[in-house]
């Protein structure tokens, strides 16, 4: 979802709430928008993607392109979400959460390629996030690929360091005071840095950068935003 395409240094976002044409100029109670439509626009095109609820909970969406999703709940708790190609499974994602509701194991398996990754995560009593990720085939994935910390203020990422052999790659994040279109779907704040595509949880990206021994890199993004803020 809402995908942070960190190979373009510019983005704008145009959002359209679940308010009718009439209540467009009139503030409304922002825990109660749901955003029904998102718009990238990528180098002079525009991807689009629908969104269709039950209650809070998003069920699925199409985007520009053929690009489909389905989502799969149990109780409040996203635990599938199905990626479709026009009509073929491109991916699919299970999530697993501890007895507190956290994410605890992350698997993401692409069948035509044949290959999945798990990342499974450890909170710590210092507020950080641990993480190992293992790389493998579509049943089992065993292969130590990287390990990490996530860090947090005011409950968005800041940073993520990660090792992956030998290289330690840090990764900053900065937000605005807006909302995050999906702030008020059920599920998605549980699940929003599960695959380190970092979009905010009630806020959105404003600036990131990315360091390593063999790297720099930085983007900025902008957005187009409502009466509500969203």
């Amino acid at each position: 979802m809402k995908k942070i395409a960190l190979v373009f240094s510019a983005l704008i976002l145009i959002l359209t709430s679940c308010t009718s044409s009439n209540e467009d100029s009139t503030t409304i109670d922002q825990d109660s928008v749901l955003v029904r439509k998102y718009t990238y626009s990528r180098n002079d095109q525009n991807i689009t993607t629908n969104l269709i609820y039950n209650g809070n909970k998003v069920i699925s969406t199409n985007s520009t392109g053929g690009i489909s999703e389905k989502f799969t709940y149990t109780g409040n708790l996203i635990t599938k979400i199905e990626h479709f190609f026009y009509d073929d499974l491109d991916q699919l994602d299970t999530y697993a959460y501890n007895s507190d509701g956290k994410l605890e194991t992350f698997i993401s398996l692409t069948p035509t390629m044949g290959n999945g990754k798990k990342v499974t995560f450890v909170y710590n009593s210092d507020g950080t996030t641990s993480y190992s990720k293992f790389i493998g085939n579509l049943t089992s994935q065993t292969t130590l690929q990287e390990t990490g910390k996530i860090f947090y203020k005011n409950g968005e990422i800041i940073q993520i360091e990660s090792i992956a052999g030998t290289t330690t790659t840090i990764q900053n994040f900065t937000y605005d005071e807006k909302n995050n279109p999906f702030k008020n779907c059920i599920g998605f704040s549980a699940i929003s840095f599960a695959n380190f595509q970092v979009d905010g949880k009630s806020r959105n990206v404003l600036t990131y950068s990315s360091s390593s021994s063999f790297n720099n890199f930085s983007a900025t993004y902008s957005y187009t935003y409502d009466d509500n803020n969203f």
